[in-house]
């Protein structure tokens, strides 16, 4: 993947998990100390970990399954990522 490939993912991403989590980002207020951690600095660093993980998945020499990969994805942003934004997930 050359860097406007990435790129393009990346705010496809953005794009898509705005819109189908605005709802629950409409609520979040995440603040360290005194400062208001932006909307958009969480939608991007949310993406960057999904297509980090995606081209780790295309480049590394892995017979790990798109869904194996999607699964420990969802598990690894849900029990760490998701909890420090306070939003719980039900397995």
């Amino acid at each position: 993947m050359d860097a406007s490939a990435i790129e393009i993912i990346r705010k496809k991403l953005g794009l898509i998990l705005t819109e189908r989590y605005q709802e629950i980002f409409s609520t979040l207020r995440i603040t360290e100390g005194d400062i208001e951690v932006p909307l958009d600095f969480i939608i991007d660093y949310m993406t960057s970990i999904f297509v980090g993980t995606l081209h780790w998945w295309l480049t590394a020499e892995t017979t790990m399954t798109p869904d194996h990969l999607a699964k420990l994805v969802i598990k690894l942003v849900a029990n760490g990522h998701l909890t420090v934004l306070g939003i719980e997930i039900e397995e």
